[in-house]
């Protein structure tokens, strides 16, 4: 029994070296390259109103231009009442490069405060297997005058200058005015009647010429 257990022991030690020379060392695990991918952000610009200083009650066309990492972008507005009223709809494009125009109506004298927000695609995580998703950002607020509208001048009427009537050319006799024409009239034919009774007077106060009285 003693033998036996003997000579398990050397085959053993005698098996022992080449189990270890057989045995392959654990791979370690490469890691992967991640380039990490910063947070989206948003750029925009208010280029354009029209007109450029809008009136009560004038319709205004607010021209936006955007930029951005991604792509896919829907814009809308927002804060501008009660300035301007409207409730334009959003504007779809398929990339930032295309303008976003509005419409809107100037309600009121002042300083409209317009926002706008950009719902678009952009990438996060690593670059070298991007995750990719939808995000709102909003730039602004944009200021937007409005003037009140000028009252229009009212015109004065221009006199006219009264004109005296022009008289005829002289010919010897009297022009009588329009307005004593009745005087007139009953000037002239009392005329007459004033001659026959002066020469009338004149005959009876010469030398009498009648009858001779007795010798």
């Amino acid at each position: 029994m003693v033998l036996f257990k003997w000579a398990i022991g050397i085959f053993v030690m005698m098996c022992s070296p080449a189990v270890a020379l057989t045995q392959t060392p654990s791979a370690t695990p490469t890691a992967t390259p991640c380039t990490t991918i910063g947070p989206p952000t948003l750029s925009a610009t208010l280029t354009g109103v029209q007109p450029a200083l809008p009136g009560v009650g004038d319709q205004v066309v607010l021209t936006f231009q955007a930029s951005a990492r991604g792509g896919l972008p829907t814009y809308s507005v927002f804060g501008f009442t009660p300035v301007l009223q409207g409730n334009p709809p959003s504007v779809h494009h398929t990339m930032f490069s295309m303008p976003a125009q509005f419409d809107l109506t100037a309600a009121q004298a002042g300083t409209a405060m317009v926002n706008l927000s950009v719902n678009f695609e952009t990438a996060t995580g690593c670059a070298e297997n991007p995750i990719f998703h939808f995000v709102t950002l909003t730039a602004g607020p944009f200021a937007v005058g409005v003037v009140s509208p000028t009252p229009s001048a009212t015109a004065t009427p221009t006199a006219t200058p009264m004109q005296s009537p022009t008289p005829p050319d002289d010919d010897g006799c009297a022009v009588i005015p329009p307005g004593s024409a009745r005087d007139g009239t009953l000037l002239l034919l009392s005329l007459p009647a004033w001659i026959l009774r002066r020469r009338g007077r004149k005959s009876g106060s010469g030398p009498s010429r009648g009858r001779e009285g007795p010798p």
